[in-house]
């Protein structure tokens, strides 16, 4: 509500000024400009002092002392469903990555020309694998799959995948635990999987998916 420079006082400056806090120098321009009848002033000096004299009229009942440990329980009870309510977040580890596993055991990829990467997650609760494939120099698709979770939700789970440059979600997967993430930059250093009751969070390298 405050007026664009050069178009006379602003609205903070009228109402300190019908509140008396101005000096002498700070009131000279709304008093001239109230004595000059400048009607967005006027307007602000009716209403606020319309504002003080209804205040000064209203009296607010002193609330009775049983009222604020009736409050508190109020606020407990809140807090403890909202505590409740609030999805688990579980970490996961990395258990397999085919860049590194497979060349340690020797193994060759059975198909040469596939240039998908093979990662798996684990943890107490849950599982998850990703196929990783190169799209552009700079994004790849991450295709992947909840493979067991203490979850009891079948509507699928929400990915989304954060770096430095972007945030990438997916649409909800399916009832079996697949999604897939269409586009993601290959910075992105964390993957979420949230199915609503639980938060899946697993740490991220795509740089060097080929």
């Amino acid at each position: 509500m405050s007026a664009p420079a050069g178009d006379g006082p602003d609205f903070e400056a009228v109402l300190d000024w019908v509140e008396g806090r101005l000096d002498a120098a700070a009131a000279e321009p709304v008093e001239r400009a109230v004595a000059d009848g400048d009607a967005r002033v006027v307007g602000i000096v009716e209403w606020a002092t319309g504002f003080r004299e209804l205040a000064a009229r209203v009296s607010l009942p002193v609330p009775p002392p049983t009222l604020r440990p009736r409050l508190e329980a109020v606020f407990e009870r809140w807090a403890a469903e909202r505590a409740r309510s609030a999805p688990l977040h579980i970490s996961l580890r990395l258990v397999f990555d085919s860049r590194q596993d497979l060349v340690r055991a020797g193994v060759r990829a059975a198909d040469p020309d596939d240039a998908t990467v093979h990662l798996a997650y684990t943890s107490d609760e849950a599982e998850v694998v990703l196929d990783v494939e190169r799209l552009t120099p700079a994004t790849v698709r991450v295709r992947g799959q909840v493979l067991q979770t203490r979850s009891s939700s079948a509507t699928g789970v929400v990915a989304e995948a954060s770096g430095p440059r972007a945030v990438t979600s997916s649409p909800r997967g399916d009832s079996l635990g697949r999604f897939e993430l269409s586009r993601v930059p290959d910075d992105a250093d964390e993957l979420r999987l949230d199915d609503g009751e639980v938060v899946l969070v697993a740490a991220l390298d795509l740089r060097g998916c080929a």
